[in-house]
This record gives C-alpha cells, structure tokens and sequence, in this order.
C-alpha cells in the first residue's frame, strides 16, 4: 500500500475567519491519533485573510476512507459549512516511485 497525500483548502466567509480556524485546529489532534495519519498540518496563508489548507499524509487509501468516516470530522465539516465561502477543495495525490529526495 502506497502513502496518499491529500490537499484540503478552503476560504472563510469575511468575518467568520477566526471561528473557521479555531474549528480547523480542533481537528488535528484527534486525526493525528488516528491509525495510518502520517502528517496532519494546518496552514493558513499570510497574503489572503480567512485562507487555510490542511496537509495530511496516510499510510494508506483504506487510512484516508477511515478517517472520512470518523466522528470529528463529521463534527468540523458540519461546522464548517456555516463558515465557509463555497467549499472545499480537496485533492489526492500519490507519489511518483523514484521522484523524491529528503535533504540532510
């Protein structure tokens, strides 16, 4: 089973941005104690107010549809439609074999 990648990214309504990032930061904890979460971060970008993007890495396909299916997140996607400005993006990525390189 190869590691997935998955980019989530999304914009909070204008004046909704820090109800929006204190939901986002409860998530982590929980899906980082998940089984098969490899990475779990939470960024938000300095140029356009309310913008955040969760990178997260799983051991597996099978790791990802689990953590879809728990409770917490469950909770944060149904705070989070009340906060956001359209919705979010997310998409999947696996690595190429061969096309990597972890600096020393």
């Amino acid at each position: 089973m190869d590691p997935v990648v998955v980019v989530a990214r999304m914009q909070a309504q204008p004046g909704k941005a820090p109800l929006l990032e204190q939901a986002a930061c409860a998530l982590v904890a929980p899906s980082v104690a998940e089984p098969g979460c490899m990475t779990y971060e939470l960024y938000r970008c300095p140029e356009r107010e309310g913008a955040l993007m969760f990178f997260e890495r799983w051991r597996s396909r099978e790791a990802l549809e689990n953590h879809l299916r728990q409770p917490h997140l469950k909770a944060f996607m149904e705070t989070a439609s009340k906060l956001l400005e359209g919705q979010i993006s997310v998409s999947i990525w696996e690595k190429i074999d061969g096309a990597s390189h972890v600096p020393s």
